[in-house]
């Protein structure tokens, strides 16, 4: 059961941009809220878990989650992370995405990050501090969009698989096996991903299970015992399917991390 934290309680900013720092706990979350400003979402310890809208976001300490202003979203942590969050208003609205995705962090915008927010409510925007603003703003319009987001589809019976698939990312059974227990044809789910979601079945199955598995690497487990609990026949199988869809090995993404 998840325990319910409270959302930000501010209409306005005290400047364009304005930083909180807070900790999620374990089995803690920020109910689904939104505000006239944007939000980026940024965990200096940890994986959030998100959602925007109708899309899921897994959200690993080098990455952050970008929300528009006026788009509902929620956070949550299984384990508990350091989180920052970034809200922004004009003037630097009009260079940022204008629907919500996930960012990469470089460590010069982490740094820039950690130092900005310990900077008081109202900085001095002709200063120093506001310098440091604009670096930061600068970095973060050039930042690099990344696929760790997971669409959720609306129709009941589509809806359906993907919650069993969400609660059990390791089962291998077919669309076709899938269609038999729905009541659905597996031509008809087929289609309904691609409607819904974007993509077809075992692509989308695909994201989920790497999802997943950063959240497992993040805690601690052996690539070979995340490949396997996902259902990966080997442990190579399961490093080219993650270096396909997220760019790099599990290596090189626990390095950076």
């Amino acid at each position: 059961m998840w325990k319910v934290l409270p959302e930000p309680q501010f209409d306005n900013l005290q400047r364009p941009v304005f930083f909180r720092v807070m900790k999620i706990p374990a089995g803690n979350l920020v109910e689904a809220h939104d505000h006239p400003y944007g939000q980026l979402s940024f965990a200096t310890r940890g994986v959030m878990l998100a959602r925007a809208h109708d899309t899921s976001y897994v959200i690993p300490p080098q990455h952050a989650l970008w929300c528009p202003p006026f788009v509902e979203h929620e956070l949550r942590s299984r384990t508990g992370v350091a989180f920052c969050g970034v809200y922004i208003g004009h003037p630097w609205l009009h260079d940022l995405p204008a629907e919500s995705c996930v960012l990469e962090v470089t460590p010069l915008m982490r740094e820039l990050i950690r130092e900005a927010s310990t900077l008081p409510a109202a900085y001095d925007e002709q200063g120093a501090e506001g310098r440091m603003i604009a670096c930061l703003m600068d970095q973060l319009v050039r930042a690099r969009e990344v696929a760790y987001e997971l669409p959720l589809p609306e129709d009941p019976r589509l809806a359906q698989l993907a919650t069993r698939l969400l609660e059990r990312p390791d089962d291998k059974r077919t669309l076709e096996q899938w269609a038999d227990q729905i009541g659905a044809t597996s031509r008809t789910l087929n289609r309904l991903c691609h409607k819904e979601m974007g993509m077809g079945f075992r692509e989308w199955r695909q994201r989920l299970r790497m999802l997943e598995a950063v959240q497992r690497l993040e805690s601690g487990e052996a690539v070979t015992s995340v490949a396997l609990a996902l259902g990966y026949n080997s442990a190579s199988a399961f490093i080219n399917r993650f270096k396909t869809l997220l760019g790099v090995t599990p290596g090189e993404y626990l390095r950076r991390a």
